[in-house]
């Protein structure tokens, strides 16, 4: 290995520096395309019923499978989200207030306050 002086170690030491510096901006520039979505997902999914069934709800595969419905009913995959009142309940204050009387009509605020669901409110409330 050559001995390198204060000048050569301090070029080299600006050169790494300096790439490292270019690489975090690029990857903080350049599109994510992770959350890149193709047109075919646009388009609503075909959904397969099997035969003998009505829909491809889980509540109709368990009238012939009943064990395995009753522990999908335990799991994490019964997520109802929006959908379970008792959830939204637990999960969401509602506040409505009448602020004043207008030609057309009254003003009201509605205030909708995430306390308790862990994430932000869908748009299937």
């Amino acid at each position: 290995m050559v001995p390198m002086g204060p000048s050569a170690r301090n070029k080299v030491l600006l050169l790494v520096v300096g790439l490292v510096t270019v690489f975090f901006a690029w990857r903080m520039v350049r599109p994510i395309n992770i959350f890149v979505v193709g047109d075919e997902f646009a388009l609503p999914m075909e959904m397969i019923v099997p035969a003998g069934l009505e829909t491809p709800l889980a509540s109709e595969c368990g009238v012939c499978h009943p064990d395995i419905y009753q522990e999908w009913l335990g799991s994490m995959h019964l997520w109802r989200g929006g959908h379970d009142q008792e959830m939204v309940r637990d999960a969401l204050k509602i506040e409505a207030d009448v602020d004043r009387q207008t030609t057309g009509g009254r003003t009201v605020t509605l205030s909708l306050t995430n306390t308790g669901a862990g994430q932000r409110q869908t748009a299937d409330l």
